[in-house]
């Protein structure tokens, strides 16, 4: 699963989501999001890299029939300049 996100994430993030996966352990976890929402607020071209900052909002539940938590959270996207970079987070 990690090899798979590996390819999504920056190194650093990748490291924080291993710790908490190694703190959950095997305990069953899931989320559900609902009303998903997601705004381009903006886009830094530097010489190494561009870096874009989106907002996502909606509803966040533990279950699909729980009321739920309305969230929203902004992440950097960033990817080295040339041809055919990944995004990652």
């Amino acid at each position: 699963e990690m090899d798979k996100i590996s390819e999504f994430v920056t190194p650093q993030l990748l490291e924080f989501l291993k710790r908490e996966r190694a703190e959950i352990g095997d305990a069953f976890q899931s989320t559900y999001i609902d009303d998903l929402r997601v705004q381009l607020d903006g886009v830094d071209d530097r010489a190494d890299k561009t870096i874009a900052t989106l907002t996502f909002s909606g509803v966040s539940k533990s279950s699909r029939f729980d009321q739920g938590e309305v969230f929203s959270e902004s992440w950097n996207m960033e990817r080295a300049q040339g041809d055919d970079q990944p995004w990652l987070v």
